[in-house]
């Protein structure tokens, strides 16, 4: 039905542009050949240009899940490696591409104190201090 549909518009296109232009037969089965053409032409690049931005809103998304994502190994014998986008609001589980069976992910968060980088010369000065009172305290 697609098909039938879209020769009809064609047809339509070209035959209605053509008879402003053609003088006799001959002029008309040229313009609405030509026409025809340029149509087609002109709609196959469309169609690339439209692939091309799906393919380029399909990268996009990929990036997307890379930021929020995780490599996984599933737990049967075969230890398949699999890039799994996570969810914090949610449940974290996929299937198997290898093995077919349902995995569940299960997300660990732990906290831990911040540490922060020691002064190195004031620690040396204060080793030094305190090596030097322990020298000078008597026994």
């Amino acid at each position: 039905m697609n098909v039938i549909k879209s020769i009809l518009i064609l047809s339509i296109i070209s035959t209605s542009i053509t008879l402003f232009f053609a003088k006799d037969y001959k002029d008309f089965l040229k313009f609405y050949f030509a026409l025809s053409l340029i149509q087609i032409i002109v709609y196959q690049i469309y169609l690339k240009v439209l692939s091309l931005f799906v393919e380029n809103m399909k990268l996009q998304k990929i990036k997307e899940y890379s930021k929020q994502g995780l490599e996984v190994t599933c737990p049967c014998y075969k230890q398949n490696k699999v890039f799994i986008p996570i969810k914090l609001n949610g449940n974290n589980d996929y299937k198997c591409l290898d093995c077919n069976k349902n995995v569940s992910v299960n997300l660990d968060v732990k906290t831990f104190l911040a540490t922060e980088p020691l002064d190195g010369e004031a620690t040396d000065a204060a080793l030094l201090m305190a090596i030097e009172k322990i020298k000078q305290s008597p026994e």
